[in-house]
């Protein structure tokens, strides 16, 4: 696991995800102020996805996670005032969608940094995408029902479709060659 990830708490996954909202409050309501700062801000939360990676494998994909941050397992989840899940999955998705949603507002400032980010952010989200242990019993037991519930846009809110909205994000953001460069 990451150096420190064996510390992260409930608590600190509170505080974190209390910082992220911020930053992508202030960049939906003042996309003009922050856009200067995704330059910045942008490396260090790839580099915080990337820290985070293994400490979310740990919790919740060999644990039993997904929706919404709500453990089934091991990963150990508290409830903030307004009944919200503070979490190591919650905490992912939120870090997800926050490069996501760099991507479709300071799309100039965020077009720089995928490109240069793209190998990193792509490997993360793909790190993101794996099945947790609940998804894997439900694949095995019914691939169907799976199926279903993978395309039922009522339950999009798992780490798995947060990082796949960033994948598509990042595509749309950089050029065709630079994923190729990717894959290759």
């Amino acid at each position: 696991a990451a150096a420190g990830a064996e510390a992260l708490t409930p608590h600190d996954c509170g505080l974190l995800l209390a910082a992220l909202r911020v930053f992508v409050g202030a960049l939906r309501e003042f996309p003009e102020l922050v856009e200067e700062h995704v330059a910045v801000v942008a490396p260090a939360l790839v580099g915080f996805t990337q820290w985070l990676l293994p400490v979310y494998e740990a919790a919740a994909v060999g644990a039993g996670d997904d929706v919404g941050g709500a453990a089934a397992g091991g990963e150990e989840v508290d409830y903030d005032s307004d009944g919200e899940a503070m979490g190591v999955s919650t905490l992912a998705m939120e870090a997800l969608v926050s490069l996501s949603q760099m991507g479709g507002t300071a799309r100039r400032a965020y077009r720089r940094v995928a490109k240069e980010a793209c190998g990193a952010i792509t490997e993360a989200a793909v790190g993101y995408m794996a099945l947790t242990a609940a998804q894997l019993e439900t694949w095995e037991d019914d691939p169907l029902s799976f199926v279903a519930e993978e395309d039922d846009d009522s339950l999009n809110t798992s780490v798995r479709h947060c990082a796949e909205d960033l994948i598509v994000e990042l595509a749309d953001a950089v050029e065709t060659a630079t994923l190729e460069g990717v894959v290759a």
